[in-house]
């Protein structure tokens, strides 16, 4: 499990991220994103709420197919099935913000230890986020339920074997100690 109020950073960029709080099944992250990064493909989770809320700052979010601003003090609930991208940091200025996850699950918790592993070792993609076979690796591991907002999923869950083991491959692993 990852240590609260533990502070990973990007050597280069000074990007930022910890975990804010554990309450029960809940837990919440705070991040802070340098300009230009934090754009992720559109996906959605079937088995958690997740929201944003943004702390300072200003930057973009997309719900159901729809980009907005997302500035200081802005609060967005995304409920299980609904297609969104995370918060991202198209500026010049840095973005701050607090995401919380409920319930935590097995994904998520694995999915942060290695975005904080390879945050601090500079090895994420170029808008600081996990590189896809990363994600997939995670996912098969976990049996996490976080899915691309296409292809169809029955195509990603039968094309998840395979491409998790091309990402073990490669180097990706469910976990980082």
């Amino acid at each position: 499990m990852i240590e609260a109020r533990r502070r990973y950073t990007n050597p280069d960029s000074g990007s930022w991220i910890e975990i804010a709080q554990r309450q029960g099944s809940v837990l919440k992250i705070e991040r802070s994103y340098a300009p230009g990064t934090g754009r992720v493909d559109p996906h959605f989770h079937e088995d958690l709420t997740q929201t944003w809320e943004a702390l300072s700052g200003e930057g973009r979010i997309e719900v159901a197919g729809e980009e907005r601003e997302f500035r200081a003090g802005d609060r967005v609930e995304l409920t299980p099935g609904t297609r969104h991208r995370d918060p991202w940091n198209p500026g010049g200025g840095e973005l701050h913000i607090r995401g919380t996850f409920d319930p935590d699950n097995d994904f998520i918790e694995s999915y942060a230890e290695a975005y904080m592993h390879l945050l601090g070792e500079g090895r994420l993609n170029d808008q600081e986020e996990l590189p896809l076979l990363q994600i997939l690796v995670i996912a098969r591991a976990t049996g996490g339920r976080s899915y691309a907002a296409s292809p169809p999923v029955a195509v990603q869950k039968a094309s998840l074997p395979l491409l998790a083991a091309f990402g073990r491959l490669r180097g990706y692993k469910p976990g980082y100690d």
